[in-house]
């Protein structure tokens, strides 16, 4: 489980790390001081749930952050520590190239005019993450 604050405005949580999930997983979530509620916006992969989106606010922002992920028996709960995992700002309508000299070419629309610094991973099929 790996969860994200999109531009302050989101919390974006992945479960799909090691490839799109076999089963469809129900997501719920909450910070400290509120009751846990369930996935109002599932992110998906050929059908299955990957991932939900839920709201974020300033207010929030120091509080702990916990997450379930249930299929029928099977419950994971996680802790998550959030200060570190922000993401201002992150580019737009991203493509990939792959180039005559076979490397692959990344461009992407820039949304905040400042000088910004963009990290890049890539994998092969279900391989690690580089």
């Amino acid at each position: 489980m790996k969860c994200l604050v999109i531009n302050l405005e989101n919390v974006r949580c992945t479960w799909n790390s090691q490839g799109t999930p076999d089963v469809n997983y129900n997501f719920s979530s909450w910070f400290i001081k509120e009751n846990e509620r369930s996935c109002a916006e599932y992110l998906t992969d050929n059908g299955a749930n990957i991932g939900c989106k839920r709201p974020y606010t300033k207010l929030q922002r120091f509080d702990a952050f916990y997450t379930t992920l249930r299929y029928g028996n099977e419950t994971y709960v996680k802790k998550h520590d959030l200060k570190g995992k922000v993401m201002l700002n992150p580019p737009t309508n991203l493509t990939v190239k792959n180039g005559s000299d076979f490397n692959l070419w990344f461009y992407w629309n820039q949304t905040d005019k400042h000088c910004v610094e963009y990290q890049v991973r890539v994998r092969i099929n279900n391989s690690s993450w580089e």
